[in-house]
């Protein structure tokens, strides 16, 4: 039998929804409180430049989705106070690195986050959100952002400065504004520059020809035409003091900036004369190379110490890359950068990870401050997902021997990421995190009942990655179509039907969606490669009967790309 309610009882029900949550709005709404004091304002000091304001914004707007309540800009009332000031860090952290630090106070119910920079701040909100909110951004865009629902939001007993454990961290390839956006929130800062940048030292600039380098026939000049693979003669100490001057005229101009990029070309390109002959002779060879990190960091040694006669606290950045990998035979200055660069999630080949680990370890007693990882994750550039968890090892394993800057290039495919992007840049800021609490983190909060499932996706992808045999080379199977057939497709459908099948939330299976578009662009790769091969096998015969050359694959590669076969099956658009 149904009760009837009565007139009074409604009366009853509608007052309680609508007026005691303003009689009582701290014991009825969900609310900020810091030390047990409800907050409502947001005080900023006036010192910060209106460049903190988007980021502002974008806290208020997380806090409020976040607890339920929607702080207030107020420059008199106080609830969390952004205060520029000194922060006090470690001594054994170099004094550039306070910029990205904050500290956090809690008193009274009152929270002040002190940082000297706009940045330090941003930072600081982001990972208050983070670190003690629980709110995550997975992926650039709405889709990757995990904001818990509406509660109160305890902050309490605060008290702590907070430093990167990396410097300087890096994933490049971010081109929209969302995924600029998702390196903000994820505490990424290009502290340390580096590229390939030693032609453009000397571009526009004339130069004595002593500097020029000796082909073996020529002294070569550097030109509108060469400047991207031209080197000077690295023996040339003119060179080199020119190189330290262009460095001092850029700090000059750029007083907050750490280092100056003098980083060697992407070409081998050296020079031949006498004096580097004699330097790397007896020739040795390191990873199927000829070695010549002596003339590349002599030079880089003698920039440096002129440098230093002008700013003894700034740093040169450059690369030991390619046939400079190895340190050289004499200890380093210690205000040169070197980064260390290597396909790690090639670690399947366990006599590269020996060596690589162990040239980790040697530049840590080269005789330079620090050193940088340099690394490959390609998402976007690979057709299929590359995925290994050698990588984010590194990060923990070469902080321990004087790692403290890191750069991949990440050029992503975000359906082929999983956690790879976000667990990359956790463990750069925080070397102390552990990989495994990331997964499961990242998978629980993204992906919910449906966790298991893609989780087992992706540990697929990293399987079928680290399965296959062979030596390591430089990004193996990169422009190789052959790289396709590493990939199990069945098992992955698999793994992805279980979890559309137990998701219920509308943004569990938009999420799901993502990830679904890049196996349906194996699908359809791996289809048209079986076609392709066969097509153009037929027609150019004895030319691709060599299809295991890495020559020949980056024909076959190219050609297909380029083909009307290729274009007219529209394989290139699902696969961008």
């Amino acid at each position: 039998m149904r009760k009837q309610i009565t007139v009074l009882e409604t009366f009853r029900i509608l007052f309680i929804a609508i007026f005691l949550p303003v009689i009582l709005p701290n014991s009825v709404i969900a609310k900020i409180t810091i030390d047990g004091k409800a907050i409502q304002f947001i005080n900023i000091d006036p010192a910060f430049s209106k460049k903190i304001y988007p980021s502002i914004q974008d806290f208020i707007r997380i806090t409020e989705k976040r607890s339920g309540k929607k702080l207030k800009v107020d420059t008199k009332k106080h609830g969390i106070i952004l205060k520029k000031g000194p922060v006090p860090i470690s001594p054994r952290i170099p004094k550039f690195v306070e910029r990205q630090s904050f500290e956090f106070i809690s008193k009274a119910g009152i929270l002040t986050i002190t940082s000297p920079s706009e940045q330090g701040i941003e930072f600081a909100l982001y990972y208050l959100l983070s670190h003690y909110g629980n709110c995550y951004w997975f992926w650039p865009g709405q889709d990757g952002e995990h904001i818990p629902k509406a509660k109160n939001w305890q902050i309490n007993n605060l008290n702590e400065t907070i430093s990167p454990s990396y410097y300087s961290r890096w994933l490049s390839g971010l081109r929209s504004e969302e995924e600029k956006l998702w390196r903000k929130r994820n505490l990424l800062a290009s502290t340390i520059r580096i590229a390939h940048s030693i032609g453009k030292i000397y571009e526009n600039h004339p130069i004595p020809s002593e500097w020029f380098p000796f082909n073996g026939k020529d002294y070569v000049e550097p030109n509108k035409e060469n400047i991207k693979f031209w080197h000077p003669n690295f023996y040339s100490k003119g060179a080199a003091t020119f190189a330290a001057k262009q460095a001092k005229a850029y700090f000059d101009k750029n007083p907050n900036h750490v280092a100056y990029s003098i980083g060697n070309n992407d070409y081998n390109s050296f020079d031949y004369s006498k004096e580097t002959l004699r330097n790397i002779s007896p020739i040795k060879y390191f990873r199927r190379r000829p070695v010549y990190s002596n003339p590349v960091f002599h030079f880089a040694n003698t920039a440096a110490k002129k440098l230093a006669e002008y700013y003894p606290e700034k740093f040169l950045s450059t690369y030991a890359y390619y046939w400079c990998e190895q340190i050289p035979d004499f200890k380093l200055q210690k205000n040169i950068i070197p980064f260390l660069t290597a396909d790690r999630a090639q670690y399947y080949d366990l006599n590269f990870e020996r060596e690589d680990k162990k040239l980790i370890q040697e530049w840590g007693r080269s005789g330079v401050s620090f050193f940088g990882l340099y690394e490959y994750f390609e998402s976007g550039l690979y057709i299929i997902p590359r995925l290994s968890d050698a990588p984010l090892h590194s990060i923990k394993e070469s902080y321990r021997y004087g790692a403290r800057a890191y750069y991949a290039e990440l050029h992503p495919a975000w359906a082929f990421e999983g956690s790879r992007a976000w667990s990359a840049a956790a463990l750069a800021f925080d070397t102390n995190k552990s990989l495994e609490q990331l997964e499961a983190i990242f998978y629980e909060q993204m992906f919910g009942e449906a966790a298991q499932h893609v989780k087992a996706y992706f540990d697929e992808c990293k399987r079928m990655w680290n399965q296959q045999s062979g030596n390591a080379y430089w990004l193996k199977y990169f422009r190789n179509p052959q790289q396709i057939e590493l990939i199990e497709l069945g098992k992955l459908e698999r793994h992805l039907n279980n979890a559309k099948r137990v998701s219920k939330e509308p943004i569990t299976l938009r999420r799901i969606a993502i990830i679904e578009d890049g196996l349906k662009a194996l699908k359809q790769f791996k289809a048209y490669y079986r076609e392709a091969k066969l097509y153009f096998q037929e027609r150019w015969k004895n030319t691709l009967s060599l299809v295991h050359s890495r020559r020949n694959n980056n024909l076959f590669f190219s050609r297909i790309i380029e083909s009307s076969f290729y274009k007219k099956r529209n394989i290139q658009q699902a696969l961008l």
